[in-house]
Formats: C-alpha cells, sequence, structure tokens
C-alpha cells in the first residue's frame, strides 16, 4: 500500500493519480456501508475504474483506499458475497478478474484488513502499482506510520473530530 500525502494550502501539487482517484470517487456508485465503528463508517463505491473503501469520520469522508486496480474501465458488476468474518468482492477490466477480501479484525476497533489478487487475462508486466489509499477531506490530524519499502502495508493516523473533545483513529491494514 502507498500512502499520498493530502493537498493543503501552499502544496507543491497533486499526482495524476490522485486526480483520476478523485474523479473515480465523485461519480462512484454507493454500494453501501461496510461497518461502522462509533463515529468511524466504511462505505463502498463502484467507480468507473475501480472499487473504492470509503473511511468517514463524523460522516465526512476522510480517506478511500482503492481495493484493486484496473487498466480500464470496469467490464463487469461489482458482486458481494459476505462471509461470517469477511466480505469478498469479485470484478473484471481489460487487465482480468479482481478479488478482494475486507474484514475488521477487531471488533470494537475501526480497522480494516484488504487483501486484493489479481488473475491476469493475458501475460502481463506488472512493472508499477498505483497507490491505493488517498486522501480525501481530512481534517488535521496525524499520520504515525506509513508504508516504509515494498513490504510494509499500514497506515495508522489519528484525526481530531469537528468536536474539539473526541479524535478518531483510522487504521488501514491492506494484506
Amino acid at each position: 500500500m502507498h500512502c499520498v500525502r493530502a493537498m493543503t494550502t501552499g502544496s507543491i501539487g497533486t499526482t495524476p493519480g490522485e486526480i483520476g482517484a478523485r474523479a473515480d470517487l465523485e461519480d462512484g456508485e454507493d454500494l453501501g456501508p461496510l461497518a461502522e465503528f462509533g463515529n468511524v463508517a466504511f462505505p463502498t463505491r463502484r467507480g468507473r475504474r475501480n472499487l473504492w473503501i470509503v473511511a468517514a469520520i463524523g460522516g465526512r469522508d476522510v480517506a478511500a483506499l482503492g481495493a484493486g486496480f484496473s487498466a480500464g474501465d470496469l467490464t463487469t458488476m461489482v458482486q458481494s458475497v459476505a462471509t461470517e468474518s469477511t466480505i469478498v468482492y469479485e470484478f473484471t477490466s481489460s487487465l482480468g478478474a479482481m478479488r478482494t477480501k475486507v474484514a475488521f479484525p477487531a471488533e470494537e476497533c475501526a480497522t480494516i484488513r484488504c487483501t486484493s489478487s489479481l488473475l491476469p487475462a493475458r501475460d502481463v508486466v506488472v512493472s508499477w502499482w498505483p497507490r491505493d489509499l488517498y486522501p480525501i477531506d481530512a481534517p488535521e490530524g496525524t499520520v504515525h506510520t506509513v508504508q516504509r519499502g515494498l513490504r510494509g502495508g499500514i497506515v495508522f493516523a489519528s484525526a481530531q473530530a469537528e468536536q474539539p473533545s473526541r479524535s478518531s483513529t483510522c487504521k488501514i491494514s491492506p494484506r
């Protein structure tokens, strides 16, 4: 997982990937909530090019996790199957078939675990993978740790809620 910084006044700019992700999210179809933990919710959205898991604090979208990668538009509807401990999403694009397993390992904590797999439609060389975690409208907050190197896949951050007396912590671990 890769993490990109939130755009702030005076920032040096943004990436084409972030612009594309924001556009995909804005046009996305709401597929309903995955889970809620206090004032932290995880709705899902089907974009034109990706499935997104959004972290929302107090009804405000703060981050989005791309739950797969497509080289073009999604070519099938997103199918989901819920088991006792996970939700499995399946969808396809010109790149191939994607399967994403989502779990919430701690019963009363806003921790999400996301594992995505790809069955390519043909032989492909994957020389890079786009960033998959994007800030949306994040309030002031602190990133406590992020991915370092290729084997890391964790972001641990906290943000102040609208009410100064409350704060929320969001841990996203896509492995």
